[in-house]
């Protein structure tokens, strides 16, 4: 159920956040590590109770078949050993766009993982470093999503995160990620917007024309970066590519052959604030 072999001889093993579910007798077993004996000196075993708060992480929940529900839209918990990974399932809003904090202390350099209610990998937050806040800046929750915390380096089990879901109000059509290949485009129609959801963010956008088709676009860079816009031809090779910085706006002409893709990378990134893309045919 939950095992600490985290310190070295003479240091403390510690279990942090272990929850009982069920009723009945439970065990703990104390061994030593390599065949090591000590006859003259006896280690100490503590035991200490509480009730669970259901803001809390409640381990084992380490897999998606026993991710702890998310309730009142926050959660705390802790790495507890070197290698954990904390599942979280969240849908107290189905089908709406919601915005993902994760707020470590100083010594934990956390990393967020999302994935669709279907165990599909969405993307990983690991932008910052120790201490520093990761964050999902508009994330579509469908029929719910799953989320993990882990760390890039194990540092105590005594450090602790917080993830925080914000209601984030999706207007128009805005990005759905995964969407940073070819294959995983998202479908262009007049206007759509997106963000850098992580660090050298890639998003892809198909459009579909009847005909060979001249059209006028627009791009509105984010606020505090810089995107680079690129248009292809129907095989995904670049044609153009312009770049946008700090909120300014730019339009160019391109004329697509039945389709197209409009690709946005990220220059200098930006992840409170989104660019938008819309597109006319000039007849």
């Amino acid at each position: 159920l939950a095992l600490s072999d985290n310190a070295g001889p003479g240091s403390a093993e510690t279990i942090t956040g272990f929850g009982i579910k069920t009723t009945g007798t439970y065990y703990i077993m104390v061994v030593s590590k390599s065949y090591q004996s000590n006859h003259s000196e006896p280690y100490e075993l503590t035991l200490r109770t509480n009730i669970h708060d259901s803001r809390n992480e409640l381990e084992p929940n380490n897999s998606f078949e026993n991710a702890g529900r998310i309730s009142e839209n926050q959660v705390s918990g802790k790495i507890n050993y070197s290698g954990d990974m904390d599942y979280f399932f969240y849908n107290d809003m189905k089908d709406s766009g919601v915005r993902i904090k994760l707020q470590c202390d100083p010594e934990l350099d956390g990393v967020l993982t999302l994935y669709s209610s279907d165990k599909v990998k969405l993307f990983e937050v690991n932008n910052s470093g120790a201490g520093y806040e990761e964050i999902a800046p508009a994330v579509f929750t469908g029929k719910g999503i799953y989320a993990t915390v882990s760390s890039s380096k194990y540092n105590s089990p005594d450090l602790s995160y917080r993830l925080t879901f914000e209601h984030f109000n999706i207007e128009g059509d805005f990005e759905k990620e995964p969407n940073n290949s070819i294959k995983d485009s998202n479908q262009f129609n007049k206007s759509i917007s997106g963000f850098t959801s992580f660090k050298n963010d890639k998003d892809y956008y198909i459009i579909k024309t009847g005909d060979r088709a001249k059209f006028k676009i627009n791009a509105v860079g984010p606020k505090n970066g810089a995107i680079r816009i690129s248009t292809t031809d129907p095989m995904g090779y670049i044609i153009k590519t312009r770049t946008v910085t700090n909120g300014e706006s730019i339009s160019f002409q391109e004329l697509f052959d039945k389709k197209g893709y409009i690709i946005v990378d990220t220059v200098t990134p930006d992840y409170d604030n989104h660019y938008t893309i819309s597109a006319e045919e000039i007849k």
